[in-house]
């Protein structure tokens, strides 16, 4: 006998899941915000992504607190024991707020140099083109990566300016060096 709430459970989050992608996907440019003292353009996460984290930190929080009667009645705290209340806030808010660091602290600037990456999680990294070794595109984790031998640089899909970056590429990378990704790219030729 299946459980009907298992059952709605993968109903509902079949529904969700692609319903939060267009959201993510909705804000996403193809061109890049431009810097014009600089002529550099900067890729990064459009607002949709950075809307949906903001939001499921607030909405996740408000649940918890709600579920709990919040600050009007600290019982409702005292009743789940801390180290419960400090694990559940930390199993739902915490990877979320780790999307919301990657959204907002995570860039790619395309300059007529090369590639620079600024992340929360690495040092920066920055490659002049011609340092560019391969491109190709995982379809897997959705991302762009771009190998040198200095290291990687992965560029997610839903990065605003994508357009920028096949526009660079085929303008200063051998074809041969990003063949793998040219469809991807929406490169042809």
């Amino acid at each position: 006998m299946v459980d009907a709430s298992l059952v709605a459970g993968i109903v509902g989050a079949a529904l969700v899941v692609p319903i939060l992608e267009l959201l993510v996907l909705a804000g996403r440019r193809k061109r890049g915000r431009r810097l014009l003292e600089s002529r550099e353009i900067v890729l990064e996460y459009a607002l949709g992504l950075k809307g949906l984290a903001v939001f499921g930190i607030v909405f996740w929080t408000a649940v918890l607190l709600i579920s709990t009667r919040g600050l009007t009645d600290v019982s409702g705290w005292a009743s789940m024991g801390t180290p419960l209340l400090s694990a559940v806030l930390v199993a739902i808010v915490g990877p979320i707020s780790l999307l919301a660091v990657e959204a907002f602290g995570t860039a790619h600037i395309l300059s007529p140099e090369g590639l620079r990456k600024r992340s929360p999680w690495s040092k920066p990294f920055s490659v002049r083109w011609e340092e560019i070794e391969s491109i190709a595109y995982s379809r897997s984790a959705e991302w762009f990566v771009v190998k040198t031998s200095k290291g990687k640089i992965r560029l997610h899909r839903y990065l605003s300016g994508l357009g920028d970056l096949a526009e660079a590429v085929r303008t200063h990378v051998p074809p041969e060096r990003w063949s793998k990704a040219a469809v991807w790219l929406g490169v042809h030729g």
